[in-house]
C-alpha cells in the first residue's frame, strides 16, 4: 500500500510531461528579413562593406567666424551651384567699419587729390601781387638811399639818417627776395616726397577697406561646388562657434555618379593590390535590405595605407585592433540603367556589400597557387 502512492504521482508526473510535449506547438521557424548578398558569379572573390557617398567624399561646412545666423535660405535637398548662398551670419558691426574705413579712403584720396592739383589757379595772382608790391617797395628805397649817398657827400644829411635808409633798402631786397621765393615754392607745387606718402596713406586705406571687405564676405557661407545639401544643422537666429564642430553646420556633396567608399580587411590588402591590376576585374555591389539593388561599379582610387577600422559591427570574433585597406568605387550601372538614371535607388550614407573578383585568366597568372578563395 505504501508503494502504491508514490508509484501514481511518477505515473502522473510522466504522463504529464508526455502531454506537454505532444501538446505544445512546435515554433514557427524564423526566417531572416532578408537573404545576404551574393555575387553573381562564382568565381573567387574579395568582400568587403562600402558606404554610399558623393563623389569627393561628403564635405563638412563650417564657419571661419562665431555669431549669430541671420539668414537661412536653403534647405536640406537643395541643389546649389558653386557660389551660391548657404547662409548668411549677422554682420552690423562689420558693416559700420566698413562705413568708417571707406571714409578714411575717402579722406586720403582728396588729400592725395589736393596734392597732385597744386598750386590752385586763384592762389598764384595774389602771391604776384605780393612780389610786385615788393619789388615796388624796393625800388622806392633805392631812390631815397640814391639821394641820401648824394647828400652825404657835402655833409647835408646825418649819419643816423643815411644809417636808416640803408637798413631800409636792406629790408626792402629781403622782402622782395621773401615774395619771390613764395612765389616760385607756390607754383612748383607738392613735392615728391609729399606726394608720396600721400599715396603711401591710400594705400593704407586701401588695404584696410578690403580687408573688412573680406570679413564681411566670409560672413557670408557659400557652397563650394555644385551640389546638395544633405544635412543641414544652423538655423536662423542660432549662435554658432568657429572651428571644426563634431556635428559641421552643413554637410555637403558634390554633384555626379555615386561613390562607394569600401574598407578591405588587411589581409587581403596585397590580394585587392594585384586584383585591381586585372585587366578583366568584376567588381559589383549590392545594396542592403528586403529588395537589393545591384550596382556595377569601377575603381576611382584607393588609399595605400592599411589604418585602423572605425566602425566596428559588434560581431564577438571581430578584433578591436582591425586594421583595413580603403578603395573608392564609382557606381557605373545600377540595375542596368546608368548611375545618374535612378537616383532614388541609392542614398548616401546606404551600406552596401561589395565583391571584387578578376577573370580566370588574370587569377591564374596573379594567383597561380589558388590563394584568392
Amino acid at each position: 500500500m505504501k508503494m502504491i502512492i508514490p508509484f501514481i504521482a511518477v505515473l502522473g508526473l510522466g504522463f504529464a510531461l508526455v502531454s506537454a510535449q505532444v501538446i505544445q506547438p512546435e515554433p514557427p521557424e524564423r526566417k531572416p528579413m532578408w537573404t545576404p548578398n551574393q555575387p553573381s558569379s562564382d568565381m573567387p572573390r574579395i568582400a568587403g562593406v562600402g558606404i554610399v557617398e558623393p563623389p569627393g567624399e561628403m564635405i563638412a561646412i563650417g564657419s571661419p567666424h562665431a555669431g549669430i545666423v541671420s539668414e537661412v535660405p536653403v534647405q536640406v535637398g537643395s541643389c546649389l551651384e558653386a557660389g551660391d548662398i548657404l547662409f548668411r551670419l549677422d554682420d552690423d558691426e562689420l558693416q559700420a567699419e566698413w562705413a568708417t574705413k571707406r571714409s578714411e579712403l575717402a579722406i586720403a584720396e582728396a588729400k592725395l587729390a589736393r596734392l597732385q592739383n597744386l598750386p590752385r589757379p586763384e592762389t598764384v595772382p595774389p602771391a604776384e601781387q605780393r612780389l610786385a608790391s615788393a619789388q615796388a617797395a624796393l625800388m622806392g628805397c633805392e631812390d631815397r638811399l640814391q639821394r641820401a649817398n648824394q647828400l652825404s657827400s657835402t655833409n647835408a644829411i646825418a649819419a643816423e639818417a643815411l644809417f636808416a635808409r640803408r637798413n631800409e633798402h636792406a629790408k626792402a631786397v629781403a622782402e622782395r627776395a621773401i615774395a619771390e621765393a613764395e612765389l616760385k615754392l607756390l607754383k612748383a607745387g607738392a613735392s615728391n616726397e609729399e606726394i608720396e606718402v600721400a599715396k603711401a596713406e591710400v594705400a593704407n586705406a586701401t588695404a584696410v577697406c578690403k580687408r573688412v571687405e573680406a570679413q564681411l564676405d566670409k560672413m557670408i557661407l557659400r557652397a563650394p561646388c555644385a551640389g546638395i545639401v544633405l544635412r543641414l544643422n544652423v538655423r536662423q537666429g542660432e549662435a554658432i562657434e568657429t572651428g571644426r564642430l563634431e556635428d559641421p553646420l552643413v554637410q555637403f556633396g558634390r554633384s555626379g555618379a555615386f561613390h562607394v567608399r569600401t574598407e578591405f580587411d588587411e589581409s587581403n590588402a596585397s590580394m585587392i593590390s594585384k586584383t585591381m591590376a586585372s585587366d578583366s576585374v568584376i567588381i559589383e555591389g549590392w545594396t542592403r535590405g528586403k529588395i537589393a539593388t545591384r550596382c556595377e561599379l569601377k575603381l576611382d582610387h584607393w588609399e595605400p595605407y592599411v589604418r585602423p577600422k572605425k566602425s566596428l559591427t559588434g560581431n564577438s570574433s571581430e578584433r578591436v585592433d582591425t586594421r583595413v585597406l580603403v578603395a573608392v568605387f564609382e557606381v557605373v550601372n545600377i540595375e542596368g540603367a546608368p548611375s545618374t538614371a535612378a537616383p532614388h535607388s541609392l542614398t548616401i550614407g546606404q551600406q552596401m556589400d561589395v565583391f571584387v573578383a578578376a577573370g580566370p585568366e588574370d587569377l591564374h597568372r596573379h594567383f597561380p597557387d589558388g590563394s584568392l578563395e
